[in-house]
């Protein structure tokens, strides 16, 4: 039951999170669909909006992952402290390449932007999922151990 839940926890935090955040492209892609305009991978992502939602994943899973960082069921505490360090560096990373892409006035290369923002992206998810699995398995041991 506890290996269930595990996965339920994580497949609710996908649909919620993940899905969630990548409705607003799913929106543009129908409209521009609609209209008939040709669809690419600059034209969705190249403003580097999905950075926003890379930023916000990983702050959600490493506030999660913060509050049970020193329970004493929170092993290893090297791989939390490593997948915590790589959400903050994904956040940082991704705030400053935004700051970045918004400053206008300077021409940037769409496809590039498109490019690293859905890697940022990617590794976001993984990261962030990595903190909610930590997570849900200290909760699920210090609820054995109650």
């Amino acid at each position: 039951m506890n290996k269930k839940y595990k996965t339920s926890k994580l497949v609710t935090w996908v649909l919620f999170s993940v899905v969630f955040a990548l409705l607003p492209f799913l929106v543009n892609y129908l409209l521009g669909i609609s209209r008939g305009e040709k669809i690419t991978l600059e034209l969705l992502f190249g403003g580097g909006e999905i950075l926003l939602a890379s930023i916000t994943l990983c702050g959600i899973a490493l506030g999660e992952l913060f509050e049970v960082a020193s329970s004493p069921a929170a092993t290893p505490p090297a791989l939390t402290k490593f997948i915590g360090l790589c959400s903050l560096l994904i956040i940082i990373i991704s705030s400053l390449y935004y700051a970045n892409v918004s400053f206008g006035g300077i021409d940037l290369k769409r496809d590039i932007v498109a490019t690293v923002s859905l890697w940022l992206f990617i590794f976001s998810v993984i990261t962030s999922s990595c903190c909610i699995f930590i997570t849900e398995n200290v909760t699920t041991t210090e609820n054995k151990e109650n």
